[in-house]
């Protein structure tokens, strides 16, 4: 009996800079054999700081593109995306599927998290006073104490291709400085650009702490829908709405191919 196998899939994957190709390498990694097309929107990066209607129509506008170049499948990278984009996202993609990182990130560290301490998360301004993953965390866990961190600085020291240093080391320790009393049971990197950081951060945190890296977390989502294309050969496009070049050292820190015909577009 033949086997039957879903169509090739193409995957649109949309962030507010560089941080989402963390997502788009661990969908890689997974999912050889889907087309990915990447959006950054370093044009308009960061999004953390903005309000969120603003976020929203941003948001709104990156995944039109993805599904104006045909995109059968829509993935919202950035965490202040995802908090405050993803309902009117999916309302404007149906039929096509919609995934944000915050829900699957959620679902990880409910996992992941032991019988006790809180669970630390470590997000944008936006992401944070979004609540999003305060009300994700709350279904599967209700009496769990989360305690959340705006790191505004985090962000930009990825974008400019700062990803060790001094100057990083004293932002995390200042970040880090009251949130290790009493001993978390989890760490979620509420963002997409910090899991290049996860290395710096864990020399900081208690011993075997699990970290949640939402980008391995959505990648897991969507593995568990296209197991067919755990084989193949899928293209890759990368998107900026800036020049690349001006990303140049990020996009080397988190996805060295990504530089090779990587395409600047506009926004209709």
């Amino acid at each position: 009996m033949p086997l039957h196998r879903t169509p090739l899939v193409r995957i649109g994957i949309f962030d507010s800079g560089v941080g989402g190709l963390t997502v788009l390498a661990a969908i890689r990694r997974r999912l050889p054999g889907v087309d990915l097309l990447y959006l950054g929107d370093t044009a308009r990066v960061p999004y953390g700081g903005r309000g969120a209607r603003t976020v929203k129509r941003y948001a709104l506008e990156c995944a039109q593109w993805l599904v104006d170049q045909g995109c059968d499948h829509v993935v919202i990278a950035c965490n202040t995306a995802s908090a405050y984009g993803v309902e009117a996202v999916r309302s404007a993609c149906s039929p096509l599927p919609v995934t944000g990182v915050v829900f699957a990130g959620a679902e990880s560290a409910a996992s992941a998290a032991g019988a006790e301490g809180p669970i630390l998360v470590l997000a944008t301004r936006g992401t944070v006073s979004s609540q999003a993953y305060l009300r994700a965390l709350n279904e599967t866990l209700p009496a769990r104490q989360i305690r959340q961190r705006a790191c505004p600085l985090l962000v930009p020291l990825v974008e400019e291709g700062w990803p060790s240093g001094d100057v990083l080391d004293g932002v995390i320790d200042h970040y880090l400085s009251d949130l290790l009393r009493p001993t978390p049971a989890a760490l979620i990197l509420g963002c997409t650009h910090y899991p290049v950081l996860k290395e710096h951060l864990a020399k900081r945190l208690p011993e075997g702490l699990p970290i949640i890296d939402s980008s391995e977390a959505i990648a897991e989502t969507l593995e568990a829908m296209y197991p067919d294309a755990r084989v193949g050969a899928g293209h890759t496009r990368l998107c900026f709405t800036d020049d690349p070049e001006a990303s140049r050292a990020a996009i080397q820190t988190i996805y060295p191919a990504g530089l090779s015909g990587a395409d600047q577009v506009k926004l209709a």
